[in-house]
């Protein structure tokens, strides 16, 4: 199951590394194999950068797939059972999956993974427990330079958003503006209601009295989601 697991992150990587260099799409959702990256917003494109998703919906999915995929493929290059030619093709599937994660742009998943690593290196075996967390650093080192190197400003921009996301020279300030206004509605109303909420549905109306909230609205976290 495990090695399932990071074939299919490696399946997802290959096609958004794909995506990444043609500019193309593989979009089952309609529009298959089109350039759609251009004219989508940032969600897509950000800073000119494509954001790939493999052959999924949006790069968060593609995202969280890679943070779960990635430390299991470590885990798996550690455990000092399997044969060498399964360890190679984790750690090669990690490499390749390192790529993916950060093409994404997808600051969920770069923290999503930090986190997930640092379990990971509890959960490994004590004669190998530092191994996932160094081969990733070491990947990590490596992949970043080259991204940095090639795509600097989108990838030091991204990365700073993490720490202060509305700041005035992040891109992306007034979405997440209207994010954070959507987590606090969300919290409130939830504190208001912690027993029934406010019902499924009825969150909506309440978001969309934030001012440039759009048509169609949600609290951006499925947490908030549940609670309110």
């Amino acid at each position: 199951i495990c090695l399932a697991v990071v074939g299919l992150g490696l399946t997802q990587s290959i096609i958004g590394i794909w995506e990444f260099i043609t500019n193309n799409s593989l979009n089952l959702y309609g529009a298959a194999g089109q350039p759609v990256f251009a004219g989508n917003g940032y969600f897509f494109l950000y800073l000119r950068a494509a954001r790939t998703s493999g052959a999924y919906f949006d790069p968060i999915s593609l995202g969280n797939v890679l943070v779960i995929a990635i430390p299991i493929a470590l885990y798996l290059f550690a455990d000092k059972s399997l044969t060498r030619v399964w360890r190679i093709f984790t750690v090669s599937s990690a490499s390749v999956m390192m790529v993916a994660i950060i093409i994404t742009l997808s600051r969920a998943a770069w923290l999503g993974l930090a986190a997930a690593l640092i379990v990971t290196t509890f959960l490994t075996k004590r004669k190998s427990r530092f191994v996932p967390i160094a081969i990733a650093g070491v990947l990590l080192g490596l992949v970043g330079m080259y991204a940095y190197a090639k795509y600097g400003v989108v990838v030091r921009e991204r990365f700073s958003s993490i720490f202060n996301p509305v700041s005035i020279k992040v891109t992306t300030r007034a979405g997440d503006i209207l994010r954070e206004n959507q987590w606090s509605v969300s919290w409130n109303a939830f504190l208001q209601h912690p027993l029934s909420a406010v019902g499924f549905g009825n969150i909506e109306a309440l978001l969309q009295n934030i001012p440039n909230s759009g048509r169609f609205v949600h609290p951006t976290s499925i947490y908030l989601e549940y609670l309110s």
